[in-house]
């Protein structure tokens, strides 16, 4: 284990075995957040900038694959170095440094999710793949064939690697399985695998289940049976013990009934399985001022006038 590896629980003081860091890194750059307007790459490091201004480091980045594009695809990439050993990080709210403990060297191999910055690219997400360890060489390698599938190939690999063993690899794999390539029967099978991992409490890839469970809304069928199905689970997640996943509950349904989304489902259609406790839920929220309160005060209107 080595010291520029250790990081993913530094804000809270705590140090975690290199391993796990770097297995949480690459599933960073994955979710949602990482993805917003962003490429995400596997890239060899050929050249580091170094200025005066450590905050103006920037590497050339050499793309061996792109595993999603947004924009240009081009082969070499300047990305700026957003994190310096020595220079104090200070404690934030929002997030940390993508770059945080991994010191760019040339030669050094990344995962990176970037997005145009300036004249640059900035990077949301690094994770680095110079390690021997074989469960992170295992994941890359499972990325790189999957993102070197043919296109008759990928709805049904992507499928099958929604099981797999790395978070790094089910988040990519629900990523490239987009609305127009699942079909009816896969969308169905996804939420019967992955509805009760949502619901347990103890499962660490429940906050990925319930992001797996979101995707499978289909946009052009907003009030079919299975969307339908999503949305009215979702609506009894409003009611979870957890204040992270009411918020992320409340958040995704605000944004299915209150957005600006052409086709929009009809709220009456919610199926729940208790909804005297999903709107006491909401109501205590809203209640106790959290953040999402002005979210959970429409959806209650929405849920307590639909019986």
């Amino acid at each position: 284990m080595t010291n520029s590896l250790r990081i993913m629980c530094m804000l809270l003081g705590l140090l975690v075995p290199s391993l796990l860091w770097t297995q949480e890194s690459i599933s960073g750059c994955f979710v949602p957040a990482a993805l917003v307007h962003s490429s995400i790459v596997v890239g060899r490091i050929d050249e580091v900038r170094r200025v005066a201004d450590p905050k103006r480091t920037t590497v050339l980045v050499g793309v061996e694959q792109y595993l999603a594009e947004d924009g240009e695809s081009s082969r070499t990439i300047e990305v700026l170095v957003d994190w310096d050993p020595k220079v104090p990080t200070p404690i934030r709210a929002a997030g940390k440094p993508a770059w945080q403990n991994i010191v760019p060297t040339v030669g050094k191999r990344l995962l990176l999710s970037v997005s145009p910055w300036q004249s640059i690219y900035r990077a949301r997400c690094v994770a680095d793949l110079t390690t021997n360890e074989s469960e992170i060489l295992r994941a890359e390698q499972r990325l790189l064939q999957l993102a070197a599938l043919s296109p008759d190939k990928e709805p049904e690999e992507f499928e099958k690697a929604l099981n797999d063993q790395s978070a790094a690899v089910r988040y990519y794999a629900n990523l490239r399985l987009t609305p127009s390539r699942r079909t009816p029967e896969m969308r169905q099978r996804i939420f019967d695998k992955f509805a009760p991992i949502a619901l347990s409490m103890h499962d660490p890839r429940r906050q990925q289940a319930i992001e797996f469970i979101e995707s499978d809304y289909d946009p052009k069928s907003p009030d079919g049976v299975l969307s339908s199905q999503v949305l009215s689970f979702m609506a009894d997640l409003a009611a979870d013990p957890d204040a992270q996943i009411r918020s992320a509950a409340v958040q995704y349904l605000f944004s299915k009934y209150f957005s600006d989304l052409k086709i929009k489902s009809d709220p009456s259609h919610l199926q729940l399985k208790d909804r005297e406790k999903v709107t006491k839920q909401l109501q205590k929220d809203i209640d106790d001022h959290r953040p999402y309160s002005e979210q959970a005060q429409k959806l209650l209107a929405v849920i307590g006038g639909n019986r």
